[in-house]
């Protein structure tokens, strides 16, 4: 697990960065600025870039070496959007392996919501696994933007969705998207359309992603997530395991009604009292 690194703030949050509730969060969802609680762990990540980014004639760089990482349903690597299934929308990478492998539970869990009009919804069939994927760089990777607060969205930024552009900016990585748990880690993603940069990638590992592992786990707090992933060596079928509606549910779901899509899984007894401060 030497190439998957976790990320830079070690630190576990319980304050929602994106609760808008109040007439403080109206003022924070209109004027885009973050949550008290968020703005010295912001700050301290963009120091970290500081260090992290090299300089050359006034240009900032992701210097060559970086690994970057990709969580994905698909085998092999597929460009472009993940949740929306668009190879030309850019593809996010995680400046380390936490947002990335949470992000494969995420994936998982919004399948049910992709397919809830669909009036065959019992029949279809369910990713068992997701994929991690490990590039590093093989030539220093130019920085256009660095988005400075969790509002900003590289998909939303004009400036980020640009062909030959790359955006680097902090962001949250949740534990999957249904009934999150009020634990938040501030991981780092790198944007940019895959195509236009693919000659300075280079693969250099694939990992398989249990992300049953990540939601059984999902309310611990000393949880490592690079306990729920394998390394590929050799591609092999049973990786690409498909669960019927009915074990889907009984994995992630607890409502036994399809037509009533009740977020969540099983309901599990929560071990640690709600904080709202930094742990």
């Amino acid at each position: 697990m030497d190439a998957l690194q976790l990320s830079h703030d070690r630190n576990i949050y319980t304050t929602n960065p994106y609760n808008y509730r109040g007439l403080s969060g109206f003022f924070r969802e209109i004027f885009q600025y973050d949550q008290s609680d968020w703005i010295d762990p912001i700050k301290n990540t963009l120091s970290y870039y500081e260090d992290l980014l090299i300089e050359n004639n006034g240009n900032l760089f992701l210097p060559k070496g970086t690994l970057l990482y990709h969580g994905s349903l698909h085998y092999p690597f597929k460009e472009g959007s993940q949740s929306s299934d668009d190879p030309t929308k850019i593809t996010f990478f995680g400046l380390d392996a936490t947002i990335s492998i949470w992000y494969v539970l995420e994936l998982i869990e919004m399948l049910i919501y992709k397919l809830y009009n669909k009036s065959d919804i019992e029949t279809e069939l369910y990713n068992r696994y997701g994929y991690l994927y490990v590039f590093k760089l093989t030539d220093d990777l130019p920085v256009h933007h660095i988005l400075k607060t969790l509002f900003e969205n590289p998909k939303e930024n004009r400036n980020c969705i640009r062909r030959n552009t790359v955006c680097l900016h902090p962001q949250v990585n949740f534990r999957g998207m249904n009934k999150r748990p009020d634990i938040y880690e501030l991981s780092s993603e790198v944007t940019f359309h895959y195509s236009d940069f693919k000659n300075s990638l280079e693969l250099i590992d694939t990992y398989l992603v249990d992300p049953l592992i990540l939601f059984q786990n999902k309310y611990n707090t000393h949880y490592d997530p690079r306990e729920s992933v394998i390394k590929i060596d050799e591609y092999q079928s049973e990786y690409n395991q498909k669960l019927p509606y009915k074990k889907y549910k009984e994995y992630y779901l607890d409502d036994k009604s399809p037509s009533k899509m009740t977020k969540g899984g099983k309901k599990k007894k929560r071990t640690f009292k709600k904080r709202k401060k930094k742990v």
